[in-house]
């Protein structure tokens, strides 16, 4: 459930001065529970074939369900200011008490304040034909808290086992009518709650009676004691932990634009629509000693927080290259040699994203096309991988003996020397080549969507009984430009979600084109 109890109060405490305050209160449970039961495939299931019943089965049915509750608690409260409808000042704070930290750190608070002038309302009368229609300048700071992502991350819940895997083989339970339960993760009672710091400035400007409109805001974040899932030894009884690391910075420019080139008596318009965000990460710092812990990744290969370097960086074994960038290579056999250790390769932090949108209307008509774009930033592409393993690649097509292109070997003396011995290509994507070189540019354009739509005359739809009606013809995620080295997979699709673990593309099917046709209606 999640219930809200809010008390607003407002007041013109004079001609100029205004008063907007509110007071509230929050509370949430959600709860999530399982009961599975299933038979084991491997006694060939059922007495009866087709039969599906669980009293058909050929074994004893296992059963298992499992609990979740998170709980969470909070009053907040605001109170902003008003002067003339050009000065404005505004507070706020907010207490938490969440289920999924323990009693101990599960109350957190966290305030905010923010203030904006519209100067253009207080230089109205000079601005009177002034080709700057609207201005207005914003600041805020805010601090903000979080709990833990799951619910018994600090208090671990049993869940029953029904099969645990030895060196010798697996042990199904009950095992002698005697039943098993494991831990579900490791416990993390010390977690605290996870804050962030952040402060921004912004301007707003309007132009010709904002036919012109442009904002702009730049911003700066500082994370710290966030809580993530690493990687641990397997000798522990677990694959990973969940704890407090480091400290993250982010700042950034935000950019919008919004234009009408074209808008004449005859109702023809034409609207341009713009916006661009470029956003700059680095951790800080993490535990004392450690500059590097991996949060995911795959065999050769690791995602990481790592000092000095955007939050998700890939690590890999690479081939060798020289100080001028050519691939060093084994004198014999022609084949690059690995590097000994895992070099950066960079992180799946793009350096900017953009789109551009733009929409046509004339006599209930209206055409709509938006492109966006993100730039920079990698991605690991299995795909990649398996194709020039199986040899599907356009890579591979030439499988004859040939020199590695722009490839040196080292002299004795460790100077670079042109290579001419040749290498077999199976030999290399088989068996040499290294994860790093499955590690590609994530920067893409696409045509996300397109639209053309007729709005039907008001007279027309009235003697239907609907206040208006619309009819569309659509489709989303049109095109897709890649870079010149990407040629296996969208680098939006791929597994990781919105964890941190994410610009992983293990062999994912590819992203979907959707057409349709849509009638919208309004009473």
């Amino acid at each position: 459930f999640y219930d809200d109890l809010i008390a607003s109060y407002s007041k013109k405490l004079s001609e100029d001065v205004s008063f907007d305050g509110m007071l509230g209160a929050n509370a949430s449970a959600t709860t999530s529970n399982s009961l599975a039961a299933n038979i084991d495939p491997t006694t060939n299931g059922l007495v009866i074939p087709g039969y599906y019943n669980f009293g058909n089965a050929v074994s004893p049915v296992t059963v298992s369900n499992s609990l979740s509750q998170i709980r969470s608690v909070a009053l907040y409260g605001s109170a902003k200011l008003g002067y003339k409808n050009q000065l404005f000042l505004e507070v706020t704070a907010r207490n938490d008490k969440n289920s999924t930290l323990n009693p101990y750190t599960n109350t957190f608070f966290y305030p905010s304040a923010s203030g904006s002038w519209i100067f253009s309302e207080t230089f109205k009368e000079k601005m009177v034909n002034s080709r700057l229609s609207y201005g207005k300048v914003r600041a805020s700071w805010a601090s903000v808290g979080n709990g833990a992502p799951g619910a018994y991350l600090t208090n671990p819940a049993a869940f029953a086992t029904t099969t645990s895997s030895t060196s010798f083989g697996s042990v199904k339970f009950p095992f002698n009518t005697v039943p098993a339960f494991s831990l579900g993760n490791t416990i993390a009672n010390q977690l605290r709650p996870a804050r962030s710091l952040s402060s921004e400035v912004g301007v707003e400007l309007g132009f010709f009676k904002d036919r012109i409109f442009f904002e702009a805001t730049y911003y700066k974040s500082y994370t710290y004691d966030q809580i993530i899932s690493v990687p641990t030894a397997p000798s522990s009884g677990f694959t990973s932990r969940t704890i407090n690391l480091g400290d993250v910075v982010n700042k950034g420019l935000e950019m919008a634009l919004r234009f009408t080139p074209v808008h004449t008596k005859s109702g023809f318009k034409w609207d341009v629509n713009a916006t661009y965000t470029r956003n700059r990460n680095e951790v800080l710092s993490l535990a004392d000693g450690v500059s590097r812990v991996v949060i995911g990744g795959f065999s050769g290969m690791e995602i990481a927080a790592a000092v000095g370097k955007p939050f998700g960086a890939f690590y890999a074994i690479d081939n060798q290259t020289d100080a001028n960038g050519y691939t060093i290579v084994d004198p014999n056999s022609g084949l690059p040699k690995p590097t000994t250790n895992a070099v950066y390769k960079g992180s799946y932090q793009p350096r900017f994203m953009a789109s551009l949108g733009t929409n046509l209307s004339y006599k209930g008509f209206s055409l709509n096309v938006l492109f966006d774009t993100k730039q920079g930033g990698v991605f690991f592409s299995r795909t990649k991988d398996i194709m020039e393993f199986v040899g599907t690649s356009a890579n591979t097509g030439n499988r004859d003996d040939q020199v590695f292109p722009n490839s040196v070997y080292l002299d004795a003396n460790g100077n670079s020397v042109a290579n001419t011995t040749k290498y077999t290509p199976y030999d290399y994507y088989t068996s040499v080549a290294p994860n790093g070189t499955h590690v590609l540019d994530a920067s893409y354009i696409k045509l996300r969507e397109a639209s053309l739509g007729y709005t039907l005359p008001s007279k027309l739809v009235k003697k239907t009984g609907f206040s208006s009606a619309k009819v569309s013809l659509f489709g989303n995620n049109l095109f897709i430009w890649t870079s010149k080295e990407n040629k296996y997979a969208d680098p939006e699709v791929g597994t990781g979600g919105n964890s941190d673990e994410q610009g992983l593309d293990f062999s994912a099917r590819p992203s979907l084109r959707n057409y349709g046709i849509s009638l919208k209606v309004t009473f």
